[in-house]
């Protein structure tokens, strides 16, 4: 339960560390958007202000009178230019996270709304009659509420096509600013009901196309930052198998070419790492001695990837402790130690292993054995024959320690003889119509002399499909310094 919760826990932390960097992300386009938001607007500002720069420098008219409309330009010119450069500054001094982000922006967007429709509705509204240069409301019922749209539009919907936001953020400067576009109608301009609720139908079909947009792009942000986080943790994960492959391939032995006892071995792992390993005692290390008494241990653990990799570190280094303390120590004697410690350390995790033990003696021409529900090696005997070792114990980690037997018996192996040792993902490769390639094809193989990589092979050209379990195979003959 312990280690459950450590899992959750680690879920937690790691679901919550990428969301963090997601919103780091999120809050860096951001405030990049808004800043080019608050520019492109002061640009819009200042050629605004430039356009009424001749009636700012001289507000009145020929005969002295004021130019009521220019006082509503000029608030409006000067409200907004406050505006965004406020939000500019904030933006760019400040640094905010993306939810003051959003805050600041709905602020920015609200507050321009209302000067950039309702001042400048009242600046066309004030201006005097056609013989003094203004206009008549009057004569063109469409002007104001297209100009107070436009707007608005400009407004709202540029912040919506610049900065990518989801649909419900959006939405909180635009339905407000499509209402305070409804207001300047009806109240401001005076519209009647009709032809108010036919410009507020008009003016939601242009805001839509803002929020829509943004969202649109928020969305297609949000897949381009998961797919490369994706891809940098998949790097990350990739460069991380690959070293614990040559750390798990480290546990192997080299072959023996030479001496009294000869081992030799093809490892396929159906992953990066798998659960079937190899060790051999005494540790062979190259030019070591070459003892006549090896003994040769294969396990397959259950499982693949990297959880059964991590159950092999384990059974290797107690393999390792067996050994240093009882160098003689029987194959039987050997599976009962495995059992019991995978029934203690690994079967409370559903982590099983089946194991085979070979104590060559060459000095004897014997082998020694044990199989813990491993499938059955099988001895090519000199003459073409094939015998094969069957299992002496069930798999290890199933029956507590009290109930296992580990026996160990013993059949000669003479010069010419080879004993050919697999994990079970050699006979179960499946061809296309899911029929495995089977002992008895495996034994046939073995008849011929078929050394491991040739079974590799074998396997290979029968599977269709990805492979599906690890592949260990192991020969193991007498050299030449054995009996005669």
């Amino acid at each position: 339960m312990a280690v459950n919760a450590r899992d959750r826990e680690d879920q937690l932390e790691r679901s919550q560390e990428f969301w963090e960097l997601f919103d780091a992300e999120r809050a860096r386009v951001l405030r990049k958007r808004v800043r080019w938001f608050c520019l492109a607007m002061l640009i819009i500002m200042v050629m605004s202000i430039g356009g009424n720069a001749t009636d700012i420098v001289n507000p009145y008219y020929n005969d002295g009178t004021l130019k009521r409309g220019t006082v509503f330009d000029a608030l409006s010119d000067g409200g907004l230019l406050t505006i965004f450069v406020s939000g500019l500054v904030y933006v760019v001094v400040r640094k905010p996270d993306r939810r003051r982000l959003v805050f600041a922006l709905t602020l920015i967007v609200l507050a321009a709304t209302p000067l950039a429709s309702v001042l400048e509705v009242l600046s066309l509204m004030v201006d005097e009659p056609v013989s003094r240069g203004g206009s008549m409301p009057e004569d063109d019922p469409t002007h104001l509420p297209i100009t107070a749209m436009g707007n608005v539009l400009l407004v709202q919907v540029l912040s919506c096509l610049i900065v990518p936001m989801p649909l419900r953020e959006s939405l909180r400067f635009v339905i407000p600013g499509w209402l305070v576009f409804i207001a300047t109608m009806h109240g401001v301009v005076g519209l009647d009901l009709p032809r108010t609720a036919f410009w507020a139908a008009w003016a939601a079909v242009c805001m839509a196309a803002g929020p829509l947009w943004s969202a649109w792009r928020f969305r297609e942000m949000d897949e381009r930052f998961q797919a490369r986080e994706t891809a940098e943790q998949f790097r990350e994960v990739a460069s991380e198998l690959a070293y614990a492959r040559r750390i798990h391939e480290a546990l192997f032995p080299p072959e023996i070419t030479e001496g009294p006892v000869r081992i030799g071995y093809e490892y396929d792992p159906m992953r990066e790492v798998g659960g079937d390993f190899l060790f051999v005692w005494p540790l062979a290390f190259p030019n070591s001695p070459r003892p006549t008494r090896v003994s040769v241990v294969l396990i397959d653990v259950t499982g693949h990837g990297v959880p059964a990799a991590l159950a092999v570190n384990r059974l290797h280094g107690e393999l390792r402790a067996f050994y240093a303390a009882r160098p003689d120590g029987s194959p039987g004697e050997l599976m009962v130690n495995l059992n019991r410690f995978t029934y203690e350390q690994l079967s409370g995790q559903s982590i099983y292993a089946t194991a085979l033990c070979l104590r060559v003696d060459a000095a004897a021409g014997s082998v020694e054995y044990a199989s813990a529900g491993h499938p059955p090696a099988m001895v090519r005997r000199a003459d073409g024959s094939v015998a094969d070792l069957e299992p002496t114990a069930t798999m290890l980690g199933v029956l507590p320690p009290e109930m296992f037997e580990g026996a160990s018996p013993t059949t000669p192996l003479a010069h010419g003889d080879e004993i050919i040792a697999y994990t079970d993902g050699l006979f179960e490769t499946a061809d296309g119509e899911g029929k495995i390639l089977g002992l008895d094809r495996v034994r046939e193989l073995v008849g011929r002399a078929t050394p491991p990589a040739g079974l590799l092979k074998a396997a290979a050209a029968w599977r269709h499909g990805r492979q599906r379990d690890d592949i260990l195979v192991v020969s193991v003959a007498l050299g030449s310094s054995g009996p005669a």
